[in-house]
């Protein structure tokens, strides 16, 4: 049989784009399957970018004259694939060490808890949660792991045994009454609670590298407790929630917290909203309205918000020209 390589001709392109090179073959089976190999490859090819472009045109059309439709209508189409919950980026970029020390205050049956063990190496967690009943969950997942530590105490602003309003189904349970739930759903319980201070100066802890509060409308009052700790800069990042609305007796705003946290130098750098049921944040729509935010350290800060790159290398440089032009023709809609 003939198997001289065939001589390389003319250079002809299909479709997708790709180069098919005119090979003048010999009409022999060894040829032959060459040829209806490079055909099927060729084929997947044409069929893959086909996929593609039908993928890009569809991103056009609801980026495009859907998007805008609604928008005639007072309604925004918003991207809804958010896998960032909880700043899980931010933190893993401003918490450098490997084996964090941090803070769970609230923490529930332990949510949190796995997600800092799945976000970093080891942490070292120290989680207080009241409730026995969400207590003994915690207890049962983690009992066996030496770097979680559980405290089945509340945290406040002073050392004290205090009544706790209990909720059936746990989420909303605080020391404040809530306001949306019924009564015959609260029930009132003795908790033990102690102070951030107290704790840190009895284990000795030297550094808290993040300090994550959910304690229902509480958190000012953690932080109270937190005082001396915040003074000595023992902190380097705070995670906590904010509600804003009517769900309790007692509300809070970014006033009351900053007003704890900012004498000593610490500095607004990150928010997320937990409704997103609206593009217009209000009390008036969202009467239950809450924020996730974090505070860091004067150092965390200057290092990453003030550094000399920092704006050349932001999201916002990257993407300006983009989101000015999106910008502009929304508002010739509007208009």
């Amino acid at each position: 049989m003939d198997h001289q390589i065939p001589n390389l001709g003319v250079v002809s392109s299909n479709l997708a784009g790709h180069a098919i090179f005119d090979c003048g073959y010999r009409k022999t089976d060894y040829y032959q399957k060459i040829l209806n190999c490079s055909s099927c490859v060729v084929g997947s090819f044409e069929i893959v970018i086909k996929m593609m472009d039908l993928k890009n045109l569809i991103k056009k059309i609801i980026h495009g004259p859907i998007k805008k439709f609604f928008l005639l209508f007072g309604y925004i189409i918003l991207n809804k694939r958010h896998k960032d919950y909880g700043f899980n980026t931010v933190l893993t970029k401003i918490i450098s060490d490997n084996h964090p020390l941090i803070f769970d205050i609230g923490a529930e049956d332990g949510s949190s808890c796995e997600r800092y063990s799945r976000l970093f190496t080891k942490p070292i967690l120290h989680a207080f949660e009241p409730r026995l009943e969400k207590f003994g969950i915690m207890k049962s997942k983690f009992n066996n792991k030496k770097n979680i530590y559980l405290i089945n105490v509340a945290v406040g602003s002073k050392t004290e045994i205090k009544i706790f309003n209990q909720i059936k189904g746990g989420g909303r349970s605080s020391f404040h009454k809530s306001t949306v739930d019924n009564l015959s759903d609260q029930t009132q319980i003795d908790v033990q609670v102690i102070t951030i201070d107290e704790y840190v100066n009895k284990n000795n802890i030297k550094k808290i590298n993040l300090l994550k509060i959910d304690t229902q409308g509480y958190e000012d009052e953690v932080l109270k407790g937190a005082q001396e700790t915040l003074k000595l800069n023992k902190i380097d990042i705070i995670e906590t929630e904010l509600i804003l609305g009517n769900m309790y007796e007692k509300t809070l705003s970014f006033n009351e917290i900053e007003n704890l946290i900012y004498p000593y130098g610490y500095k607004f750098f990150a928010l997320t909203c937990t409704n997103i049921e609206t593009y217009s944040l209000n009390l008036w729509q969202l009467p239950e309205l809450q924020f996730d935010v974090i505070y860091t350290s004067n150092d965390i800060y200057n290092k990453y918000i003030k550094g000399s790159n920092y704006i050349e290398n932001s999201h916002y440089r990257r993407n300006r020209k983009q989101t000015v032009e999106e910008y502009m023709q929304d508002k010739l809609i509007r208009k």
